[in-house]
């Protein structure tokens, strides 16, 4: 921890370099109001009944909150973000870790901080929400809607990491070290992802650039996963592979929902268990967003009794799996043909699983 007079003489620099982006602005009342205050009040914010939403409400800001006169104040593990410009698909503020000596992180696809000491970070992040993202089919995105309703009932998602519609997922700094749902307390765990193995990490602070890595959650002090399951894949370049949502009890146990990426970036495959007719189903997807493969077969019980279609026409499961693997490896190799890579071979697909090395398949 820095002496006090030298994180004033620190900040005292940055104001004076007269950012027009609010940065100096911000420093100035960050030293006014005192980083101890603004720091202990915020933490009492997150602890708070009404700190566990994702955008706290404007009711409960703290007058040491309110003097920065934020758009919006959200969290942002592990810490708070002051929201204070947003011009879309941007929004730009302060970064408060509530914990000076820890650090956000390389961040995820379109975040990225600048520090500016003592625990304080200027942010930039991409907005965008989840199931709007353009590369998502829109009839996969009424469907997974449909998934969730079905699923989660009138339980509440507030917080839940890639259900709650407030909180943009695709950035991994919007997922919180912790959340609750129906009285559990779910812990982040980060692994470094490698296509086929992970890496447990110790803590997201480990999250390098140009590191592909995992995200999921396990019941706090345990390795158990509860009821829910969710977690997501960045590739190398920052770019979304994977996210999923799994649900267990004794009633259900299947996958809400699975949007899986192409190498490109743009929307590859969704799958989903159905409540309605206890069917696993997978669809494939053009990088221009059109269906060109359907299967649906029963969650428990013979594969034989399936419908596997593909380009509009039946056809048989070898058939289907055989069409699916020339499918994704033409999409492999143009991704390779774009980056000057040799594209003899196909990327390993297997489409039972519809697992490729570049993104994990959901865990069933």
């Amino acid at each position: 921890m820095q002496p006090p007079h030298v994180l004033c003489v620190a900040l005292l620099a940055f104001a004076a370099a007269g950012c027009g982006d609010g940065r100096s602005r911000a420093v100035s009342i960050a030293r006014d109001v005192g980083l101890p205050k603004l720091r202990a009040d915020l933490y009492t914010l997150v602890t708070s009944p009404t700190g566990h939403q994702h955008e706290i409400p404007q009711t409960v800001w703290p007058e040491s909150v309110r003097r920065f006169r934020p758009l919006s104040v959200q969290l942002h593990a592990p810490g708070v973000l002051l929201v204070l410009h947003r011009a879309y698909p941007e929004q730009r503020g302060l970064l408060v870790l509530l914990d000076a000596d820890d650090d956000p992180g390389a961040g995820g696809s379109g975040t990225g901080y600048e520090g500016l000491g003592d625990g304080l970070f200027w942010c930039r992040e991409q907005v965008r929400s989840l199931c709007a993202a353009p590369s998502v089919p829109e009839a996969v995105q009424i469907v997974t809607r449909h998934q969730i309703k079905s699923y989660f009932g009138t339980n509440s998602v507030a917080g839940v990491p890639l259900v709650d519609p407030a909180v943009n997922w695709r950035s991994f700094t919007n997922w919180p070290n912790e959340f609750q749902f129906l009285g559990q307390t779910y812990q982040l765990r980060v692994d470094m992802w490698g296509g086929d193995y992970a890496v447990p990490l110790r803590s997201r602070s480990e999250i390098k650039p140009g590191m592909s890595f995992l995200a999921h959650y396990r019941i706090k002090g345990t390795s158990n996963r509860g009821i829910l399951s969710p977690e997501a894949i960045w590739r190398e370049d920052g770019a979304l592979g994977h996210k999923g949502l799994n649900w267990k009890d004794a009633e259900r146990d299947g996958s809400v929902f699975v949007h899986q990426f192409g190498p490109t970036g743009r929307f590859g495959s969704f799958s989903w268990i159905e409540l309605e007719t206890s069917l696993y189903r997978i669809q494939y997807y053009t990088p221009d967003g059109e269906l060109v493969g359907d299967y649906a077969v029963p969650n428990r019980g013979p594969h034989s009794a399936g419908r596997y279609i593909w380009n509009g026409e039946s056809v048989s499961a070898e058939e289907f799996n055989a069409m699916t693997s020339l499918f994704l490896g033409q999409q492999w190799r143009e991704f390779r043909a774009q980056r000057g890579a040799p594209t003899d071979g196909n990327q390993p697909t297997h489409p039972s699983t519809n697992r490729t090395s570049s993104a994990a398949g959901f865990r069933r």
